[in-house]
């Protein structure tokens, strides 16, 4: 998306974005594929954005990216990139390969009270 302005992506607290991310990870896809896989929520040139109450699973890639950005925030979100339900970073769970968390290029940005596994 692109040209946004004055934009709240909310959902009433368990909003779940599934990335189907597993049909992409491992070691042999990420050497077939490399990073042609797609990007989960892209966002570019835009203003003015609030991001809340959101759970993003499993992204195939970067989970979020917004570049060129002014007046982000970003808040009570998770994001959860694991292979399993363990709490390691075992050798499954890293085939899970460039799955980021926020990638964030702007300015005026702020993201708090949110977590990150990957």
């Amino acid at each position: 998306m692109q040209g946004l302005q004055n934009v709240t992506f909310t959902s009433s607290g368990a909003g779940i974005l599934e990335g189907n991310g597993e049909a992409w990870w491992g070691y042999i896809n990420y050497w077939l594929i490399g990073t042609n896989r797609p990007r989960m929520f892209h966002i570019h040139n835009s203003t003015n954005l609030l991001m809340e109450y959101w759970h993003f699973k499993q992204a195939p890639r970067w989970t979020t990216f917004f570049h060129d950005i002014a007046d982000l925030t970003i808040r009570y979100s998770h994001i959860d990139n694991r292979r399993d339900s363990s709490n390691t970073h075992s050798l499954y769970n890293l085939g899970a390969f460039n799955t980021d968390g926020f990638d964030v290029a702007g300015k005026n940005v702020h993201i708090h009270d949110v977590s990150v596994w990957n």
